[in-house]
């Protein structure tokens, strides 16, 4: 239902701009939508943090994640952002990122990182690559 819905909407506005045909909408429906991890922490010291950060990279190869970017230096533009880091991942898609979340070896890792600071996660769709 939703891959109609999207087909017809798309290929109204592309008749109307005159760029989409049936086909062209399915296309741009099939491609593969990166999925996106952003990990926000603060109240932690980082040398508590090396063991459940050393134990990581393994389960994000298995679940074909990478890291996108990691800094505890950032411009703040606008609001309140209490956090003294922010990680972002990349993976193949937003399930890849949810079996990594609920994984074994992920449940593990976050044993190591019980007690130890506050930390916010999101995950979301990116656009089509």
């Amino acid at each position: 239902m939703r891959i109609v819905l999207v087909v017809c909407i798309a290929f109204v506005i592309g008749f109307v701009f005159g760029r989409t045909t049936p086909d062209t909408a399915l296309a741009e429906e099939d491609k593969a939508r990166p999925g996106y991890m952003v990990v926000m922490g603060k109240n932690y010291n980082r040398e508590d943090l090396m063991p459940y950060a050393q134990s990581l990279p393994p389960v994000y190869e298995k679940y074909q994640g990478a890291y996108i970017a990691f800094t505890a230096q950032y411009e703040q533009f606008e609001g309140e952002y209490p956090y003294q880091s922010i990680i972002v991942s990349k993976w193949p898609n937003i399930d890849k990122a949810r079996q990594f979340w609920n994984s074994p070896e992920y449940a593990e890792s976050r044993k190591l990182r019980e007690g130890i600071g506050e930390f916010d996660v999101i995950a979301f769709e990116g656009i089509p690559e």
